[in-house]
């Protein structure tokens, strides 16, 4: 892991990555690094997996307020994407049902039936679903996807 990389990296996902590859300690390099950096790093969740997240602009309030939750992946998740076990009562439309590449993140729309509003998040180019929003990407650390096993929590850290 290199330390140049390791300075671009959100807080969450640094941390997150050295607790996954089997760290204990944390120590901070940067003498700059602030009060609230500290205490945040020393009060770190580690049950959840916090994902850095780029959304697209043209989303739902529904689709929204189903990324906002804490996710669990299901512990039937298949082998190319991670799926929460969360669905919604709303009603999810189908918007930008594109290509599936690498790391992008789903929502399950109307046309999924009973999976409606299941956040996906797809580990290899998948061809496009109809049944399917693409509403954003996980970005900076493949580790963390890799991280993530049966039954996890996860959240996404929306990055501007």
């Amino acid at each position: 892991m290199g330390r140049d990389r390791l300075r671009q990296q959100r807080l969450e996902t640094v941390i997150q990555e050295m607790y996954l590859l089997g760290f204990s300690e944390i120590i901070f390099g940067d003498a700059y690094a602030s009060r609230e950096e500290l205490i945040y790093a020393k009060n770190f969740d580690y049950s959840i997996i916090y994902l850095p997240v780029v959304l697209n602009n043209d989303l739902s309030n529904q689709e929204k307020e189903q990324l906002n939750k804490v996710h669990r992946n299901r512990i039937d998740a298949p082998e190319n994407f991670i799926r929460s076990s969360l669905r919604s009562k709303n009603k999810i439309k189908a918007n930008n049902c594109i290509n599936r590449d690498a790391f992008c993140v789903t929502i399950d729309n109307e046309n999924m039936g009973r999976y409606q509003g299941e956040v996906g998040i797809v580990l290899k180019d998948m061809p496009p679903n109809p049944a399917v929003n693409v509403v954003g990407k996980v970005i900076g650390s493949k580790e963390l996807l890799e991280g993530i096993k049966p039954g996890d929590k996860f959240k996404f850290i929306v990055v501007e």
